[in-house]
């Protein structure tokens, strides 16, 4: 299977947030079946065992998250975990007493933050080098996974996901490249990718940090108010009462843009 192009990205984020979705008693059911699992992780924060997990998916207010989970963890004397730049270990989604969070992002948001600040920010801000400094356009086509410089950096180093600019979500969600063999994403790495979303217990959407209900879940998780960033507060749309919808909704909107931003060019060259 060829490496899926960037644009891509946003079909495979698509195709986890809708993971499981059906009629609506299922629906009802996987809601259900959240709400129960979460109240007996916080019966066991509340009898002071237990803990927190974020997957810090990178350029997705992950050190904002990681900020609220440890304040989280040391008012309950519970310890934290943290996974960044790996592709997930499944371990940490099956444990029963820790609550599990992970956040997602507009995928060509993330791709242009992830190069501001990951190379321009290095290049510019830290090593105070602009002659090291790349177009947009060279860096995305240096770390495209069909590029062989990329190819040959994932074989040599296994299950990192520090930088990715093609379907990030779906490779740090699925285990991608454990044994560094480097290879294309595919459906069955997406459908991996699915279950892994279904275990968490809250997914954080940045585009919807701003609305009122969808931060409330997050404090439902936590058992407090989340020490937010004041860009990821204030009064916003009502969201829905389920971060998978809010999740599926905000990348079908990113979608649906790809898409005629698509047409737009097809039409105008």
């Amino acid at each position: 299977m060829a490496a899926p192009r960037l644009a891509a990205t946003s079909f495979m984020l698509a195709g986890l947030a809708f993971a499981g979705s059906g009629a609506a008693p299922a629906v009802g059911r996987r809601e259900a079946a959240w709400g129960a699992r979460l109240a007996r992780k916080q019966r066991c924060l509340a009898a002071g065992a237990g803990g927190f997990y974020l997957y810090h998916a990178r350029k997705a207010a992950g050190t904002t998250l990681r900020a609220a989970l440890q304040e989280a963890a040391r008012r309950h004397r519970v310890a934290y975990w943290e996974t960044e730049g790996l592709s997930i270990d499944p371990m940490f989604l099956g444990l029963r007493s820790i609550i599990t969070v992970v956040s997602v992002r507009d995928p060509i948001r993330r791709v242009l933050s992830m190069y501001w600040y990951e190379h321009v920010g290095w290049h510019d801000g830290i090593l105070h080098d602009p002659a090291g400094l790349r177009t947009l356009r060279a860096w995305v086509d240096e770390w495209k996974d069909d590029s062989p410089w990329k190819r040959d950096f994932a074989r040599r180093n296994p299950g990192n996901v520090y930088v990715e600019v093609q379907n990030y979500f779906t490779k740090a969600l699925a285990g991608w490249n454990a044994a560094g063999a480097a290879a294309a994403v595919d459906a069955a790495a997406l459908s991996r990718a699915r279950a892994a979303l279904e275990r968490f217990d809250a997914i954080f959407v940045v585009e919807r940090a701003t609305w009122p209900n969808h931060t409330a879940l997050l404090r439902r998780a936590l058992g407090h108010d989340a020490p937010l960033r004041a860009t990821l507060r204030g009064a916003g749309p009502r969201a829905t009462s389920s971060l998978f919808s809010l999740c599926a909704r905000a990348t079908l909107m990113a979608t649906r843009r790809e898409r005629g931003g698509a047409r737009r060019r097809r039409r105008g060259a």
